[in-house]
């Protein structure tokens, strides 16, 4: 057995050996084996099977094109050789060896259906034979052989569950983890690859079991005991196809747990030696980014290993970083001419995001260099590639540097622009300088607002140029928006100068001014004081208008309605709409407030009056609103007349929808009048709509039954029986359609509808119901005994108070038809004494 296990073993060593290379002087050691371990996110090359596991990390770089030996391949061991072994077994052996021998026979031959069949029957027959492990583990790869995956690992973990599994347990613990790897059950393989690394002895299998029990604790998230395994595959002294794997790995991690300078020893080590291409490509790339951060001090050092990553095969993706790094770390150290230089050299190689912050960097050297033309090309590039960046208000207040430096036309725009957009205070502070320096021959309403406000405040001003002056930056204030500018403007002068012309203009500016700023109280003094004090002024009307808006806004309906009735009849002459925003008073909107404030004092006849008129005099701004105000309104006050009137006045110019629950009341109580015909419009109204339901289908069928109208009655029936699916409900709406068929002649549809529904209701009301019908069709048929028979029948068992009246008067009707005037004079009297009302109402 000893002979096979190191067979085997040198089998699977021979998959992993390696030439050992020279090692270079102060470095890690790294391997020199061509073919390398696979990266841990590729796929596996071991046989398929089933699994579970979770993704790989994704803090991982994925190689996908790099294989790792691993011992996938069905590896068959050979058989043990045992004293007499074979088909020549002397006859001295005894059973089990022979059992075992003749099992080992068939392996040896790779016949492994009569193997497995053989190695089955030895367990069965010797399961206390210290030699089961080897028959399980050979078992398991006679199933492997012949790619019967999961038989093969059933029995791995049957031989690994033994109390002495055997000298194979290494390897079928190595080999499920293997599967389990490939499946990304990580949590199990970590199990069998630690049990496997511990009983192995074979240093290169061993370590392959090392290095996946580490890639699993990496995957698992398990970050600091996958670096503690990491480390010794990472940093042997002996070669091993796993050791620049680890060392990368190991420097992942390392960078991750922010022990910088010890990756950074790993990623120069392997950046420098590794013999795998994909690894010195990536290890070059994240030596040189991880330089610049972790070091600054050696910027230089950086540049020139990103320059030499970007020359190396394999760093493609990456190349648009490093050049950002490049230009990112020469700015840092104030090299702009060199910044300029390599920019233009990668121009031409950079996009997107690390475009976009290449000419951040570049625009601001320029700047530096007191190159403003081409700094001004930059920064107007980059905003119209991105001009939402978050580094944006930086980049405008250069931009603006460069248009002050270079006196353009459009400056004192740019620079008002800029001051909107809220920068930073130390920015603004220096844009409003260089403002006043290039607006002296320049006027716009913020620079003169500046302009006015430095001459209200000079002294030896005269009186009437400083009243203008005042004026007039309130005036400039007020068009730039600037509210404390305006207040502060209008203030002073009001204060000084009350008697003015322009001094109605200036407190109908302050007024407006304190309510777009919510400052309410001061608004409405300034009205009033507008209202009482400047009778004669334009902005009067106008001030009245806005008062009476404000006292809404607090709720104030009463006092709001009550200012809108006195602005119409102090200016009867109003616009009818808005036509200046500055100047809002005008009489549809005076209308729908009175209207709005009756709404909310209850007063819904007031309010139905004026909501007529806002939406009569400004139809595109009230019609939709104030029509639907007006139905709720008519609706408030129950009137159903008024309610409909509203609705088709409504539904004549909008293509929006009136409520179902309105155009349903209003329906309703149509029909409690008796009013069918507006009722059966108000229904079919209704049931055109998105929200009909049953109920409504169903009073439609019966008041166009009332109305005869059959064939429109059969229609409504159909939209009924579409939205039930009770036998009880179906049978209601089966009885209205053989109504609705009888009306318009055809007896057979209607007596379909009949034997339907005594199918659905064989018993109860209902049941009486549709026998009472088939009786009718009897009757329209003519068929006056048959008929007279079915109502007699029904008024023996019928006691319902409402059903039993109609049956008698139809079996009194039938038997006077068919002439049998006895049973018709019983039935006339049974009516009229149990049920005389009814009677002198049906029987006139």
């Amino acid at each position: 057995m000893r002979l096979v296990f190191f067979g085997c073993l040198f089998f699977v060593g021979a998959a992993h050996a390696v030439p050992k290379p020279s090692k270079p002087p102060k470095a890690l050691p790294v391997s020199g084996k061509e073919e390398v371990p696979r990266a841990v996110p590729a796929v596996r090359e071991a046989p398929q099977g089933g699994g579970k596991g979770e993704g790989a990390d994704a803090s991982s770089v994925e190689f996908r094109t790099e294989g790792l030996p691993l011992l996938s391949a069905p590896v068959v061991p050979k058989a043990v050789e045992v004293s007499g072994g074979g088909e020549n077994a002397p006859s001295t052996t005894s059973p089990e060896d022979f059992q075992l021998s003749v099992a080992d026979g068939l392996y040896e031959r790779k016949q492994w259906d009569g193997a497995i069949l053989e190695y089955q029957r030895f367990i069965e027959q010797f399961v206390n034979s210290p030699k089961v492990g080897t028959a399980f583990f050979r078992l398991a790869e006679a199933h492997l052989a012949k790619g019967n995956i999961n038989s093969a690992r059933l029995f791995y973990n049957k031989q690994l569950s033994l109390k002495n599994p055997g000298p194979f347990a290494g390897l079928a613990a190595y080999k499920l983890g293997d599967f389990e790897f490939k499946d990304k059950d990580y949590a199990q393989s970590l199990v069998h690859y630690k049990k496997s690394a511990e009983l192995l002895q074979e240093p290169e299998i061993r370590r392959s079991a090392q290095f996946y029990h580490a890639v699993c604790l990496q995957r698992l998230g398990k970050k600091g005991d996958a670096r503690a395994f990491f480390q010794p595959l990472a940093d042997a002294v002996d070669d091993h196809p796993y050791r620049e794997w680890s060392q990368f790995y190991l420097g992942e991690l390392l960078e991750d747990a922010g022990k910088k300078a010890e990756a950074l020893r790993y990623f120069y080590t392997l950046s420098e030696r590794a013999q795998t291409a994909v690894l010195k490509a990536e290890s070059s790339v994240k030596y040189a980014l991880l330089l610049r951060s972790a070091e600054p001090s050696k910027a230089t050092e950086a540049v020139e290993a990103m320059e030499r990553a970007l020359k190396i095969s394999g760093t493609e993706r990456h190349r648009g970083d490093l050049r950002l790094g490049i230009l990112e770390t020469l700015d840092s150290t104030r090299s702009y001419p060199k910044v300029i230089e390599s920019f233009q050299a990668m121009e031409s190689t950079l996009e997107g995001p690390q475009l976009t912050s290449a000419l951040e960097i570049v625009g601001r050297a320029h700047v530096r260099m007191k190159l403003h033309a081409r700094a001004l090309e930059l920064f107007d590039r980059l905003l119209a590639m991105a001009p939402d960046i978050a580094s944006g208000s930086s980049i405008r207040y250069q931009r603006l540097v460069c248009l002050y430096n270079l006196n353009a036309k459009d400056v004192l725009r740019e620079i008002d622009t800029y001051i909107s957009s809220n920068p930073p205070s130390a920015d603004r502070v220096n844009a409003l300088l260089m403002k006043a320096e290039v607006m002296r021959l320049r006027e716009d309403f913020a620079g003169a607002a500046g302009a006015y406000s430095l001459v209200a405040d000079s002294k030896g001003v005269e009186s009437h140029l400083w009243r203008d002056a005042l004026l007039r930056w309130a005036q400039c204030a007020v068009c730039s928006g600037d509210a404390p500018q305006t207040i502060e403007a209008t203030t002073r002068f009001l204060s000084h100068a009350p008697d003015h012309s322009g001094a109605s203009v200036a407190l109908w500016w302050r007024a407006e001014t304190h309510r777009r700023s919510k400052n309410y109280g001061a608004a409405e003094k300034d009205y009033q004081l507008l209202v009482e004090r400047y009778s004669g002024a334009e902005e009067r009307p106008h001030a009245l208008f806005q008062w009476a808006l404000l006292r809404g806004e607090q709720k104030d309906f009463s006092s709001m309605g009550g200012f809108f009735e006195r602005l119409l009849s102090e200016y009867p002459s109003l616009s009818d709409r808005m036509v200046d925003l500055e100047r809002p008073a005008n009489r549809s909107d005076a209308h729908h407030w009175i209207a709005c404030a009756s709404w909310e004092g209850h007063d819904y006849a007031k309010a139905l009056k004026h909501y007529a008129v806002s939406r009569s005099l400004d139809p595109e701004k009230y019609f939709e609103t104030d029509s639907r105000q007006s139905i709720a309104c008519a609706l408030l006050l129950s009137d159903p007349e008024l309610v409909w009137t509203e609705v088709q006045g409504y539904l004549a110019k909008s293509k929006n929808r009136v409520p179902q629950d309105t155009l349903r009341w209003c329906a309703n109580q149509f029909l409690s009048q008796k009013l069918l015909l507006k009722s059966e419009a108000v229904f079919t109204l209704l049931c055109a709509g998105e929200e009909v339901m049953e109920r409504d289908w169903l009073e439609l069928a019966r008041v166009r039954l009332s109305l005869e109208r059959f064939e429109e009655a059969a229609g409504a029936v159909e939209g009924y029986l579409s939205k039930v699916s009770h036998p009880a409900e179906r049978v209601v709406g089966l009885l209205l359609a053989a109504r609705a068929s009888l009306g318009v002649g055809k007896q057979d549809a209607a007596q379909k509808a009949v034997d339907e529904s005594l199918r659905l209701q064989p018993e109860g009301l209902l049941n009486a119901e549709a026998k009472m019908m088939d009786g009718d069709i009897k009757a329209f048929l003519k068929q006056w005994d048959a008929a007279a028979r079915v109502y007699a029948s029904l008024a023996i068992y019928v006691d319902d108070e409402q059903l039993l009246p109609q049956i008698l008067e139809r079996a009194y009707r039938a038997y006077q038809s068919a002439g049998k005037v006895k049973e018709s004079s019983d039935a006339l009297n049974r009516l009229q004494t149990r049920f005389p009302e009814y009677a002198r109402e049906h029987l006139r």
